[in-house]
């Protein structure tokens, strides 16, 4: 069936109609047209004539009638599901009339629903997120979410809308300054078997993470558990695998979070998701990469041995070799694994020497690949126990090869030399 148009003279021309006349039935079918808007085209067409203001007006001259409030957010939020409507819909202040609408019926949980819709859609275009974290649509979701924490819809629509605002590094800090990382943890919880809730707060966090100065705060709030949380509870599912995987490495990052996470279990939570989803390539380089920082702290090394990580970096590599991020992340991890000396026997025992020799011939013209290679062969050779089993497994000849695969790279001639053999 096509989809039904506006009504003729259009709805932004009824609706002034309407309000002019203080008609309430009137006012409130209007917004309903809008709100049952189906194509892009149609809603896009509807602005520019004018409807998105007169809903705003709607809200404006019935801010105490519930039914109209209802109605003209769901008008609005219909309207900003057109990519086209949302910066030109914040430019005439649609985001703050949500804001107050939701602020006045707090414990309406349509308006709610509605609000936090409209802010979740303004909240995708690029150059709405300052504005709108500038004018606080931050807050208005995170008290909506914990207004009406028992509804899924309002936490979905809010931490989806967190998760877009929280995409631009300028955000970053002063969403978590304002308790969104807290607000997205305590909707994770509420709706623990919601796996579209687990989505949008895993995204979230996973965002609020990238900024360097959040690390160490989300840490000690616990981001952390939170993600590894929703990790297990929706195992099978690689969009939250991949948001919990990304959390975990960007937090290890932070050199002084390592121990922290290690002792709290973010190894098994990324190795677990790694091993859940092998055919994924983004959760095998997340995973790689965050047991490849976890692995700098030294107290780190020997438990992330005895617990497998090496092994599960080397399932990575050979599932995803011939990409070379993935190599390069399980390079690096097998390099701050073999750091320690009580590792190497059973590091080279496993095959770690074996698996970066044959991820750098894969690769072999990435030089980052040839050094992680070569850092982990130089302190596999430190024990002496592994000497034998390295030269019989071909290491010479490797170093030969990748010595005269990048002549020019100093950095690189200087880590072959180093190798004990």
């Amino acid at each position: 069936m096509p989809a039904v148009g506006p009504p003729r003279g259009g709805i932004a021309v009824e609706l002034t109609a309407a309000l002019a006349a203080r008609g309430k039935a009137r006012v409130v079918a209007g917004l309903k047209a809008l709100a049952d808007l189906r194509s892009d085209a149609q809603r896009t067409r509807c602005l520019q004539e004018g409807a998105g203001v007169r809903a705003m007006d709607a809200l404006a001259g019935f801010a105490n009638d519930v039914e109209v409030v209802r109605a003209a957010c769901a008008a609005l939020q219909n309207l900003a599901y057109a990519a086209n409507n949302c910066v030109p819909l914040v430019r005439d202040g649609a985001h703050t009339a949500v804001m107050a609408a939701a602020r006045a019926h707090g414990g309406d949980v349509e308006v709610a629903r509605a609000a936090c819709g409209a802010l979740q859609s303004l909240a995708v275009a690029a150059d709405n997120k300052v504005p709108l974290v500038r004018d606080g649509a931050h807050t208005a979701v995170m008290t909506a979410a914990r207004d009406h924490a028992r509804d899924v819809a309002v936490t979905r629509a809010a931490c989806a809308a967190v998760m877009n605002l929280a995409v631009v590094a300028d955000n970053c800090v002063l969403l978590v300054r304002d308790g969104a990382h807290t607000a997205m943890m305590a909707a994770a919880r509420a709706h623990d078997g919601d796996v579209e809730s687990a989505r949008a707060a895993c995204g979230a966090l996973r965002n609020l993470a990238v900024a360097v100065e959040n690390r160490i705060p989300l840490v000690r709030d616990g981001v952390h558990r939170a993600v590894m949380t929703a990790s297990r509870a929706h195992r099978g599912d690689v969009e939250v695998a991949r948001a919990a995987c990304l959390t975990l490495r960007d937090l290890a990052v932070a050199d002084d979070n390592d121990v922290a996470l290690v002792r709290d279990g973010a190894h098994t939570a990324v190795m677990g998701a790694a091993l859940a989803h092998t055919g994924d390539v983004e959760v095998a380089r997340a995973a790689c990469g965050a047991l490849g920082y976890l692995a700098v702290a030294a107290d780190n090394c020997v438990p992330l041995v005895r617990g497998w990580a090496h092994s599960v970096v080397m399932v990575a590599a050979r599932a995803h070799a011939g990409d070379v991020e993935v190599v390069r992340a399980a390079c690096g991890a097998l390099r701050n694994l073999a750091v320690a000396a009580e590792s190497r026997v059973q590091l080279v025992r496993d095959g770690a020497h074996t698996a970066v020799m044959t991820a750098a011939r894969v690769h072999g013209g990435d030089v980052e690949v040839a050094r992680g290679a070569c850092t982990t062969l130089c302190n596999l050779s430190l024990a002496p126990d592994c000497r034998g089993t390295l030269t019989h497994d071909g290491a010479r000849e490797f170093l030969a090869y990748v010595s005269g695969t990048h002549p020019g790279d100093a950095t690189l001639q200087d880590y072959c030399r180093r190798v004990v053999l």
